[in-house]
C-alpha cells in the first residue's frame, strides 16, 4: 500500500528469463502474470532462449514473448544485439530477471535502457554446494554474488536460499522474502480430473499411486525415491509410482536401468514433461519430494492445493510448507521415506482425504497467489520509488 492507503498501480515490468522450459523458476513467472491480471498488461517476457512450452501460454495472456535465441550458457553477440534492441524499443520500468542467467542478463540490459531502470533478481534455486552446479552455472553464481550489490533487490521464495545466497557473497542488504504463491481454483481435488488422468494411464480409480513430479537433475534424488518405491513395494505390490518432468522418460537410459535393476518396471510410470499438470497432481495419492537440496518446490503447494498429503524431505522451505499436513523426512535415507509413504498409504481413505483438506486448506491461508502478487506490485513500487 501507499501512503494514501491504495494499492499500487500497475508498472511496467520487462521479465528476463534464462528460458520458457516447464521448471519451477518459469513456472512461478507464469502464474505470477496470470495472478497479476490487468495490472501485468505492458509487461514484456524476454527468453534468452527461446519461447519453450510456456511462450504460447504467456502469450494467450496479452503478453509479448522477445526471443534472443541464444543456447545454453552461450552468449552470442547477436543475442545480446538482440537484448539491445529490445530494451530499446520496450523501455521499461523495472527489469527483472528469473534464475542465474537470467538475472545476470537483466543487469546487462539495464544499460540499453534509458534511465537506467531498477533491476529485481529472482533467485528460485537453492546451492549446498557449488562443486554440484554445472560449471557454467557455479560461474553465473560466482558472478552474481560479484555485482549483487549494484541490484535494487533480490527476492528468494525461502530464507534458507536467502542465508545460502549471502554465504556466497549476495548483498543481504537486498534480500527480499517472497514465497511462492499458488491457484487454489487451478489445482484443486477433482473426482473427474482423478479418474480420467488414472484412466489413461490405465489405473484403476482405487489404486494406491504417489507421485514424483520433478526434472530429472542430481538434487532431485531419483535414485532415493525409486530405492524407497522398491521397499515400499515389499509391502504393498498394489502401489503405484508417477514420475513425471523434464528427463524422465524411458529412453534415459540411466534412470531406466535403474528402475530395472530394482524390479520396478511394472509399477512405474515415465511420464516425461507434463505441461497439464492440475490433473496429473488430482490423480494422486501421496505427492512425494526426495530432493537432497531445494529452495521452495512449487510441486509440493500444487499438490497440496489438490487436496494431496506430501512426504518430503527436510530441505530449503519443504518443512515449513508442508507443516502438519504431511510427512517431513531427512534426505538421501530411503529407508525412512519409504517408512513415511507406508505410513500415509495405511491410513483409511477418509482420513487421508481428512488430512490432504487440512493441506489444501494451508495453501490457502498461507500461500495464496493473490498475496504472492501483492508482494511483487509493492516492491515494483518500493525499487522505483528509491
Amino acid at each position: 500500500m501507499d501512503e494514501a492507503g491504495q494499492a499500487p498501480g500497475p508498472v511496467r515490468v520487462c521479465h528476463i528469463t534464462t528460458g520458457l522450459s516447464m521448471g519451477g523458476a518459469e513456472a512461478m513467472l507464469l502464474k505470477l502474470l496470470e495472478g497479476l491480471g490487468p495490472s501485468a498488461r505492458g509487461a514484456t517476457v524476454v527468453s534468452m532462449m527461446d519461447r519453450g512450452a510456456l511462450g504460447g501460454r504467456i502469450e494467450a495472456l496479452g503478453i509479448q514473448v522477445v526471443e534472443l535465441g541464444m543456447r545454453p550458457g552461450v552468449p552470442t553477440l547477436a543475442g545480446v544485439w538482440r537484448l539491445r534492441q529490445a530494451m530499446r524499443a520496450i523501455q521499461p520500468k523495472v527489469l527483472q530477471g528469473w534464475m542465474y542467467h537470467g538475472n545476470l542478463a537483466a543487469q546487462v540490459a539495464r544499460g540499453f535502457c534509458h534511465g537506467r531502470p531498477p533491476v529485481v533478481w529472482d533467485v528460485q534455486h537453492s546451492v549446498y554446494s557449488l562443486a554440484a552446479e554445472k560449471p557454467m552455472t557455479a560461474a553465473a553464481i560466482r558472478l552474481g554474488a560479484l555485482v549483487s550489490s549494484r541490484v535494487a533487490a533480490i527476492v528468494y521464495p525461502s530464507a534458507a536460499s536467502a542465508e545460502q545466497h549471502e554465504a556466497l557473497g549476495y548483498d543481504p542488504r537486498r534480500t527480499r522474502l517472497i514465497p511462492n504463491g499458488f491457484d487454489t481454483d487451478l489445482f484443486r481435488p477433482s473426482i473427474a480430473d482423478r479418474g480420467a488422468f488414472r484412466a489413461r494411464l490405465g489405473l484403476a480409480t482405487d489404486d494406491p499411486v504417489i507421485g514424483l513430479v520433478a526434472r530429472y537433475h542430481p538434487m532431485k534424488d531419483h535414485g532415493t525415491f525409486l530405492r524407497a518405491a522398491a521397499l515400499v513395494s515389499q509391502q504393498r505390490p498394489d502401489a503405484w509410482f508417477i514420475l513425471a518432468g523434464p528427463g524422465v522418460e524411458a529412453t534415459n537410459t540411466e534412470l531406466a536401468n535403474l528402475i530395472d535393476s530394482l524390479g520396478l518396471v511394472a509399477r512405474v510410470r515415465l511420464l516425461g514433461a507434463v505441461t497439464d499438470t492440475p490433473p496429473l497432481m488430482a490423480s494422486l495419492d501421496v505427492l512425494c519430494s526426495s530432493s537432497s537440496s531445494e529452495s521452495f518446490p512449487n510441486v509440493i503447494g500444487e499438490a497440496m492445493s489438490a487436496g494431496v498429503p506430501c512426504v518430503v524431505t527436510d530441505v530449503g522451505e519443504c518443512a515449513r510448507i508442508v507443516g502438519e499436513t504431511g510427512k517431513v523426512l531427512p534426505p538421501r535415507d530411503p529407508e525412512r521415506l519409504a517408512a513415511g509413504l507406508l505410513e500415509l498409504l495405511a491410513l483409511p481413505q477418509v482420513h487421508r482425504q481428512a488430512l490432504g483438506t487440512r493441506a489444501r486448506d494451508r495453501i490457502a491461508a498461507e500461500y495464496s497467489l493473490q498475496s504472492v502478487c501483492r508482494h511483487f506490485q509493492s516492491l515494483y513500487a518500493e525499487v522505483t520509488r528509491e
